[in-house]
C-alpha cells in the first residue's frame, strides 16, 4: 500500500498529456506533522497608483477593482508622498512623466527623505529605454510596467512585488542585512544572473498551481532569496570551478546546506525556511544530502522548491552546463521522478505547468538586476543606523 504525504496541499489528477512515469511506492513511514506557528498575512493587498493622467487612474481602478486589493490613487507626486505619510502600502505603481515632480523624483525623495527603502516601487511608462532603465535602478526604482497596461502582466508583478514586501516586512535590522548579503552574493556570481528573483516567481505559479496559502508563500520567497547563502563559506574556486570537482571540493560544496540553515534559523516567524534550505538538496530515494531524507521524510515545502530550482537550474546558463533547450528540461525532469528521485505527483503538477503554459514560468521584467545596488545599499545603510540609535539608546 502507497504511503499518503500527511503534508500534502492538493490532489494532482493525472493528466496523459503530460510526460511522466507512475509513482514508485515509498518504503518510508510518513512523519508526523509537527504544528509550525505562523504569522497571519491578511488581504487586501494594499496599492497606491500615482498618474497624472484621469484616465489613466480610472484603468487602475478597473485592473484592480477585486476584493483583494484595496487601491489608493494620487494625482501627483506631492498627493503621493502626502499619502504614503499617512498609510502603509505594498506596492507603489509610479508614472514617470508627470507635472510637477516626475515619477524619478517622487522615488528618490521616498527613499532617501522618507526612508521607505523596502517598499517595491514599479514605474508605468510608454517609454522604456536603457537609459530610463539605468535612470530608474539609479534612484531606487524596482520594475517596469509598459503602457498600453495589460491586467494580467501587470496584476502578477504586483501580486509577487506585494508578497516580497510583507516578507521583507517581517524581518528585523540584522535579518535585512542577511537578505541584502545574499542578494550581493548572487550579483558577484555572474553564472546564477537573476536566479533568486526567477526562483521567486516560479514558486509563486507553482503555489498558484497547487493552491499554496498566503504564508507558504511568504516561506518559498524567504528561500527563493536565502537558499544558496551558505555558498558564502564556500572558497570561489571551487564555487567558480568549470569540471568536475573531486571529492574533497564536492565535500565542502555540499556542506552550504547545513552552514545556511545555520544563519537562517536567525529568522523569526519563517515557518519552514530552514527546513527548504537544509533539504532541498535530497532526493526522494534518500540518495540526496546533507541528511539522506527520504520520501515524505523531506519536508512538503523543500520537495517544492527543489522542483523549481531544478528547473531554474537547467534552463539558464550556469557555471557547470550550458541552458538546456525545454523539451530537453522536461524530459529530464520526467525520468527523476520516474526513477524516484523526486516527488512524481509535484513533478507532474509542476510540468503541466511547464508542458501547457511554459510562458507562466518567464520572469517578465525590465531590469537587468535583480535588486538594484541602489536599493541593496539603502536597506543595509538604514537597518545599520537603525541599530546604531539602538545602541546610542542602550
Amino acid at each position: 500500500m502507497k504511503n499518503q504525504d500527511p503534508n500534502k496541499k492538493t490532489e494532482v489528477q493525472p493528466d496523459p498529456q503530460v510526460p511522466i512515469a507512475q509513482e514508485r511506492p515509498s518504503q518510508v513511514e510518513a512523519p508526523e506533522v509537527k504544528a509550525v506557528e505562523t504569522v497571519a498575512t491578511e488581504l487586501p493587498y494594499r496599492i497606491l497608483a500615482v498618474d497624472d493622467s484621469s484616465m489613466q487612474r480610472k484603468i487602475m481602478q478597473k485592473i484592480f477593482a477585486a476584493d483583494m486589493y484595496d487601491l489608493s490613487v494620487a494625482e501627483g507626486g506631492e498627493d503621493a508622498i502626502k499619502l504614503l505619510s499617512e498609510k502603509n502600502f505594498d506596492v507603489l505603481l509610479l508614472d514617470i512623466e508627470m507635472e510637477g515632480m516626475n515619477g524619478f523624483e517622487v522615488c528618490r525623495y521616498i527613499r532617501d527623505e522618507m526612508t521607505q527603502v523596502i517598499l517595491p516601487i514599479i514605474f508605468v511608462s510608454s517609454h522604456v529605454g536603457k537609459d530610463i532603465i539605468q535612470q530608474a535602478l539609479s534612484v531606487g526604482g524596482d520594475e517596469f510596467v509598459i503602457k498600453p497596461l495589460d491586467k494580467a502582466s501587470v496584476l502578477n508583478r504586483v501580486n509577487a512585488a506585494a508578497i516580497e514586501n510583507r516578507l521583507l516586512e517581517r524581518l528585523d535590522n540584522t535579518e535585512l542585512v542577511l537578505f541584502s548579503v545574499a542578494h550581493m552574493a548572487e550579483a558577484f556570481d555572474e553564472s546564477s544572473g537573476d536566479h533568486c528573483d526567477r526562483l521567486f516567481h516560479m514558486c509563486n505559479v507553482f503555489a498558484d498551481k497547487l493552491g499554496l496559502s498566503e504564508e507558504d508563500r511568504i516561506t518559498l520567497g524567504y528561500a527563493s532569496v536565502l537558499h544558496d547563502i551558505g555558498k558564502i563559506a564556500v572558497p570561489n574556486h571551487i564555487l567558480a570551478k568549470q569540471t568536475h570537482l573531486n571529492e574533497e571540493e564536492w565535500r565542502m560544496m555540499k556542506r552550504h546546506t547545513v552552514i545556511g540553515a545555520e544563519f537562517a534559523k536567525s529568522i523569526k516567524n519563517c515557518g519552514s525556511v530552514v527546513d527548504i534550505i537544509r533539504y532541498h538538496h535530497e532526493k526522494f530515494d534518500g540518495t540526496g544530502y546533507p541528511d539522506g531524507l527520504k520520501g515524505y521524510a523531506i519536508p512538503y515545502l523543500a520537495r517544492v522548491f527543489q522542483i523549481v530550482d531544478i528547473y531554474d537550474s537547467m534552463s539558464n546558463n550556469r557555471i557547470y552546463n550550458d541552458a538546456f533547450p525545454r523539451d530537453r528540461v522536461i524530459t529530464v525532469m520526467a525520468k527523476e521522478a520516474q526513477n524516484g528521485l523526486r516527488d512524481s505527483q509535484l513533478m507532474h503538477s509542476f510540468l503541466e505547468i511547464a508542458c501547457k503554459n511554459p510562458d507562466l514560468l518567464v520572469r517578465k521584467t525590465m531590469a537587468p538586476e535583480p535588486m538594484s545596488n541602489y536599493k541593496l545599499k539603502a536597506i543595509i545603510d538604514s537597518t545599520m543606523k537603525a541599530g546604531n540609535k539602538e545602541l546610542m539608546k542602550s
